[in-house]
């Protein structure tokens, strides 16, 4: 079952770092965003499972316990800024990522950039593997 798969990824999550909705799906070889986000959404094992260390793509903290703003995203701060995560580092890194993969999409990139997409691909997977 997709849930229980989506658990088992996200347990290997280390402390200390975090990954994307996104890279969760490919290390299952799925597109099934929503259903990932469900699952998380849901996790009935945390902090065993700890969904807390999963962020959007783009940066944003996306949610906690079914909730994206107030106490729950108060909580995930706690929980991330406790494990040594800086939430601006996490939103500016990745909103500069994002940025770099938006131009490629466009071809307004310069090739010669191409190394911190490389870098950034290498970080994710290290923490999804």
């Amino acid at each position: 079952m997709l849930t229980d798969q989506v658990y088992t990824v996200c347990k290997k999550i280390p402390q200390g770092k975090v990954t994307t909705h996104k890279e969760i799906a490919k290390a299952l070889n799925t597109k099934a965003y929503q259903a990932i986000d469900q699952a998380l959404k849901r996790n009935p094992y945390a902090p065993e499972v700890p969904c807390h260390r999963v962020v959007s793509s783009t940066g944003n903290l996306h949610g906690f316990k079914g909730k994206r703003n107030g106490k729950a995203i108060e909580e995930k701060k706690y929980l991330l800024k406790k494990e040594g995560i800086e939430i601006n580092s996490i939103n500016s890194r990745a909103k500069h990522y994002y940025s770099l993969w938006k131009k490629l999409l466009r071809n307004d990139m310069n090739w010669d950039s191409i190394h911190d997409l490389i870098a950034v691909r290498i970080l994710v997977n290290s923490v999804t593997d």
